[in-house]
């Protein structure tokens, strides 16, 4: 592939011995000769208007608070990409990240004790306050995220944070408030009233990403526990985690109707009343009134002044918790755990291990701040190698109204969402595997978005639709107050028959078979008839 740089006017040959990685929308590759840099191509053409807004943000991008320190907190366009023998856009340079982890292994008990053992609830307290650092950052130069889910955030060994896949976010250009739109979400992350839109028709306010920080701080906080999951004491009126998202459920604020904390989560009462009245200006209040949930500077300041309120546990250094407490909850938490059947030590925060200790230096506002890690991570174990994920499609190739099946395997997720080319939900399934059938009039891609795991998702599957030839009818002798029939062959979908001189709908809208009768009963001469395509309902 040769490319060049738009701005930098360096010329590039990539080949697959650059290939970093990759995803849905592109693959990254070393830029050569430079590690600090990586190339995103896009698989697909891109269309003018995504290019538009990849040269906005390349010529306007966020104050990152981290920049003066060697960090990058935001990972935002540099330049754009175009091939060298048309000059179209065909991605963007950003800054290359080195040794960084998915949030998720953060709350994740079992990865992060194979990981990550020398992390500490204090250092988790200020990851999250490195993560609304970056959020503070964005907002205030106007860009709204728009997807928050835990895939677009990862952290290095040192809790320093940055927020990827910039290239999905909202962005308003200055001076012509044009607003470029975010047209892609993460059911568990998206607050209960974006759920059912169309979002390439709405444009976003912080406030939606107020909610989704929320979310990945209580997970953080909480051991992974999502914030909207129940239990029920009626089995009955059990219903998923989703769905009690959009109803606004927060058992842990004031449990009723039988609805309280799912088993074996931490007791909420371990957070600081600091941080418990957040979650509830955003899980509570914030569902009636999405202005009231918490800022991102809220969230950076309570987390930052907090720190200091942590204390350490006397019978075990990794243990951290927050001075309101009589007594260390994580020695409780261990003792529950470690009673199961499951053997070895469970505790989240196991020792013997090197404590890590944040810098307590406020520094300015906004910025992040690193912890200690030990050179060499003690007992780091190799992580078990993930199943592959499965989707496959019954056909790629159709003629309209024929059915496609989509079948999906996405080991460990929490829920997994299959979605069209403009970013609508076509299937949720709240289990790793599912399958879905659609019926199509036009071609069309459908990828897969999954929550609660890291793996790369397999590239979009596109179905070509191929368009019957036009039907010819022949002449039909029509007698007055005698049924006409008519042949509609190729014609498979439903149709609406009009007369064009009598303006008469003989025929309510049904599914034709290989012939059909109408009856009718007006004068007719010279009769045009027109057949109208429409999908087939359900």
């Amino acid at each position: 592939m040769k490319i060049k740089m738009q701005k930098g006017g360096l010329d590039f040959t990539l080949d697959d011995s650059l290939l970093l990685g990759g995803g849905t929308e592109g693959a990254i590759y070393q830029v050569p000769g430079d590690d600090s840099l990586v190339i995103k191509i896009y698989r697909g053409k891109v269309d003018d208007e995504h290019a538009n807004k990849l040269r906005v943000m390349v010529a306007n991008p966020p104050d990152d608070p981290m920049l003066h320190k060697g960090h990058a907190s935001i990972a935002w366009p540099k330049d754009l990409v175009v091939w060298r023998e048309n000059q179209e856009v065909c991605g963007f340079v950003m800054g290359r990240l080195h040794d960084t982890h998915p949030i998720s292994r953060f709350y994740d008990l079992g990865v992060r004790r194979a990981r990550l053992p020398f992390f500490t609830y204090q250092s988790l307290c200020l990851l999250g306050s490195n993560l609304t650092s970056a959020v503070w950052a964005l907002h205030e130069k106007g860009y709204v995220i728009g997807d928050v889910n835990e895939g677009n955030i990862v952290a290095d060994n040192q809790a320093l944070v940055t927020i990827v896949d910039t290239d999905s976010f909202q962005i308003r250009e200055e001076g012509s408030g044009l607003v470029y739109r975010c047209t892609v979400y993460t059911p568990l992350y998206t607050p209960p009233e974006f759920q059912d839109v169309f979002f390439d028709q709405v444009s976003r306010t912080p406030e939606q990403d107020h909610f989704g920080m929320g979310v990945l701080l209580f997970q953080l906080l909480m051991e992974g526990q999502l914030p909207f999951a129940c239990a029920f004491s009626n089995p009955g009126k059990a219903v998923d985690a989703l769905e009690c998202l959009k109803r606004g459920y927060f058992p842990y604020a004031a449990p009723s109707n039988g609805i309280i904390p799912p088993p074996g989560a931490p007791p909420y009462a371990m957070l600081h009343p600091a941080l418990q009245k957040l979650f509830n200006q955003c899980f509570v209040d914030g569902y009636k009134c999405p202005a009231l949930r918490p800022t991102a500077k809220d969230w950076h300041r309570t987390l930052r002044d907090i720190g200091r309120e942590l204390i350490k546990c006397t019978s075990n250094v990794q243990h951290y918790y927050f001075n309101h407490l009589q007594k260390c909850p994580w020695c409780e938490r261990a003792r529950v755990l470690n009673a199961g059947k499951k053997p070895g030590n469970w505790d989240p925060f196991p020792q013997p291990g090197t404590v890590s200790v944040p810098n307590r230096s406020h520094g300015r506002s906004g910025t992040q701040r690193p912890i200690a890690t030990p050179s060499a991570p003690p007992f780091a174990k190799r992580p078990a190698p993930q199943a592959p994920v499965v989707f496959t499609a019954s056909a790629t190739s159709i003629v309209p109204g024929q059915s496609i099946t989509f079948h999906w395997v996405v080991p460990n997720a929490q829920s997994v969402q299959l979605k069209n080319r403009s970013g609508r939900i076509v299937a949720t399934s709240n289990s790793p595997s599912g399958s879905a059938t659609v019926w199509l009039t036009k071609s069309s891609s459908y990828r897969l978005t999954a929550a609660g795991v890291t793996v790369v998702m397999p590239a979009p599957i596109t179905i070509s639709v191929t368009q019957p030839a036009p039907v010819a009818l022949k002449e039909i002798a029509v007698e007055l107050n005698a049924p006409m029939a008519l042949h509609s062959a190729q014609l498979a979908l439903r149709k609406t028959l009009l007369l064009r001189k009598a303006l008469t709908r003989l025929l309510s809208p049904m599914r034709l078979k290989e012939h059909m009768q109408l009856d009718g009963y007006q004068h007719l001469k010279d009769v045009t008839v027109e057949l109208n395509y429409a999908a087939p309902a359900g």
